[in-house]
């Protein structure tokens, strides 16, 4: 059993990584895995192909409860999908945490992130304690959205 279910929390059923470097993508498939915080990653590189997802699985009523959205894509960027998730109301749908990952300290990007959306703003690549956070943040928001307060285990 891994650390993260020992002392922290159930996994969660799905996290969904939109990013067009695949090498960043293996890197974080591995330490979200290894962690063993979701059952599943899902990988898509644009976030026209994350948007696609998100859209059937609204369908379906099941939506991934982590979503690591990079910025800076070719096709449909960071601040598109971001735009097309609040616009579509996926935000009210669904209790999904949004972290975006970025290697970029840029301040408008950072600004543009913060007008749009609620999202995290996290350097890449993600390293364990950032990954624990995000975990931690999901669980908190999640138990304070339910009532459920810190009592789970």
């Amino acid at each position: 059993m891994s650390r993260h279910r020992e002392k922290y929390r159930p996994a969660v059923s799905c996290m969904l990584l939109i990013d067009d470097n695949r090498t960043t993508n293996t890197i974080h498939k591995s330490l979200i895995m290894d962690s063993g915080i979701t059952q599943q990653v899902v990988i898509f590189h644009d976030g026209s192909e994350g948007l696609t997802y998100l859209e059937q699985k609204r369908q379906e009523g099941q939506f991934p409860e982590i979503i690591l959205l990079d910025i800076r894509m070719p096709e449909v960027d960071g601040f598109a999908f971001l735009e097309a998730y609040y616009t579509r109301k996926y935000d009210q749908l669904f209790n999904s945490l949004l972290v975006v990952l970025t290697n970029s300290e840029n301040p408008a990007h950072i600004r543009r992130v913060r007008e749009i959306s609620d999202a995290l703003y996290m350097p890449k690549p993600l390293n364990e304690e950032e990954l624990e956070a995000i975990f931690e943040i999901y669980w908190k928001r999640k138990d304070n959205d339910t009532g459920n307060g810190n009592d789970r285990t």
